[in-house]
């Protein structure tokens, strides 16, 4: 192989034995025969979309993981110190200062877990990628008994306070709890809330962590004299349900309290960890995928991403045309283009 640098580029030329032989010479001042024009090939973009994609899911996944651990990281310390407070604690009245400090301080964390996190952790320390992790909450007036009364009742939800979207709904005379939970779902999914029974046959709901405070101080329901008074939307309390994980109801005035806070800690420690080697095997396992993507690619591979690189900067423009040459000459430098020179 030959490499000619001309002023339109450079020129790679390969010349296999039989093409030596079976070439016919070259006549002084002869024309060579013309070329049948090339047809221009054109991009399929499928795989390199496809991989664009892919990577972009596997980015943002992996982002989640690693903010996730990053609290997990801060939370575990914390909670060792102040298990190992409450172990070596002998007892008595009064808190000692550098317990309850430390108790503070494990307090104060988690209350910007979901800040710290991005809202991949809730609070019972499960993992969700999207950021949405949900807080779950109960409403007053609507608990099991109120939703099993025989009487039919009209209940409008103001989610976001008067002046904005409400969510009316009429609940059957003589429904039964299942039907009339799955009316609630139906009719307050559209405002971002879920409504299940929980392991008790409570009704719960749940709406994002990033929108719990809103809804909290801006929910108003009007009812028809049953469930909820009639006239006009009254606010309704929205009661978060704790937890396994509650560090602001530990409690350490009295031996008691101090026994069950460890107990507490301990088990909470034991969540983390297992959080901790879950989230690490995780990204261990993204790691893997990005190394498998980048393997060398076959022929057909190579010429399907060259010429959907090529449609892409062809049809593109601007910032979206920058961004598509710069992900693909990343790692380009100039000791690898001298390695093609010499070749």
């Amino acid at each position: 192989m030959s490499v000619r640098l001309l002023p339109a580029g450079i020129e790679r030329q390969t010349v296999s034995r039989s093409d030596a032989v079976a070439a016919p010479p070259v006549v002084a001042g002869s024309a060579p025969p013309p070329r049948a024009p090339e047809r221009r090939q054109e991009g399929d973009a499928s795989w390199f979309t496809g991989f664009a994609a892919r990577q972009s899911r596997l980015n943002q996944h992996t982002t989640a993981a690693q903010r996730a651990l990053a609290f997990l990281e801060a939370l575990q310390p914390r909670l060792r110190d102040l298990g190992r407070r409450l172990g070596a604690d002998p007892g008595g009245a009064g808190v000692p200062p550098a317990l309850g400090e430390s108790l503070e301080q494990v307090r104060a964390l988690w209350a910007q877990r979901h800040a710290i996190s991005g809202g991949t952790l809730d609070g019972e320390l499960g993992f969700f990628p999207g950021g949405d992790a949900r807080q779950a909450f109960r409403l007053r007036g609507l608990d099991r008994a109120a939703l099993a009364l025989a009487e039919g009742e009209t209940l409008t939800f103001y989610p976001r306070g008067m002046g904005r979207p409400a969510r009316t709904l009429y609940l059957a005379a003589d429904g039964d709890l299942p039907s009339r939970v799955a009316r609630l779902e139906q009719s307050l999914a559209p405002a971002g809330i879920r409504v299940r029974l929980d392991a008790d046959g409570e009704p719960t709901l749940s709406i994002l962590e990033s929108a719990w405070d809103g809804l909290r101080e801006q929910l108003l329901v009007q009812g028809g004299g049953r469930r909820f008074p009639s006239g006009w939307p009254t606010r309704v309390a929205a009661e978060p349900v704790p937890g396994r994980i509650a560090p602001a109801q530990w409690q350490v005035e009295d031996t008691d309290g101090r026994r069950q806070t460890f107990r507490q800690t301990s088990a909470t420690l034991t969540v983390v960890e297992q959080a901790r080697t879950d989230l690490t095997r995780m990204l261990a396992e993204s790691a893997s995928t990005v190394y498998a993507e980048h393997r060398r690619p076959g022929r057909a591979t190579l010429g399907a991403a060259a010429h959907a690189f090529a449609a892409a900067l062809a049809e593109d423009s601007g910032y979206r045309r920058l961004s598509t040459a710069g992900a693909c000459l990343r790692g380009l430098n100039r000791q690898r283009v001298g390695s093609v020179l010499d070749h």
